[in-house]
């Protein structure tokens, strides 16, 4: 009685699956118990906290509620500056988006060039 070396790879390959198969088999039951343990412990905490999760659940529809209204008014108020900063950029560079505007800017620059003459002026006087 002999033993070929078929036989002896064959049967190498079928230990080798069966030892496979069965450290598999091992590691699923092991990450199956420390799963339900997670579970356990996650189900005694929503019992535990049970109550106050009830409230939490009942405040949010007031509390998305009041992040809506204060969205709005933020963006009014985005809306408000955005004119704002228009009219600023308009006052600073003179460009003026109609001719009202830019009879003001016209003022606005001989008031600019009155008072720098009067401010050279007595400038001028306290040097003397």
């Amino acid at each position: 009685m002999y033993i070929s070396v078929s036989d002896l790879l064959v049967f190498l390959a079928a230990f080798l699956g069966t030892c496979l198969v069965a450290a598999i088999g091992v590691l699923l039951i092991i990450c199956l118990v420390r799963f339900n343990r997670t579970i356990k412990k996650v189900n005694r905490l929503i019992e535990d906290n049970a109550e106050h999760v009830g409230k939490t659940l009942k405040q949010l529809p007031a509390m998305v509620e009041g992040i809506e209204k204060a969205s709005l008014s933020v963006e009014k108020n985005v809306e408000k500056a955005g004119a704002s900063f228009a009219a600023i950029e308009t006052v600073f560079t003179g460009e003026a988006a109609d001719s009202d505007s830019g009879t003001v800017m016209t003022i606005v620059g001989i008031a600019e060039s009155i008072l720098k003459v009067i401010l050279n002026y007595f400038s001028s006087k306290e040097k003397e």
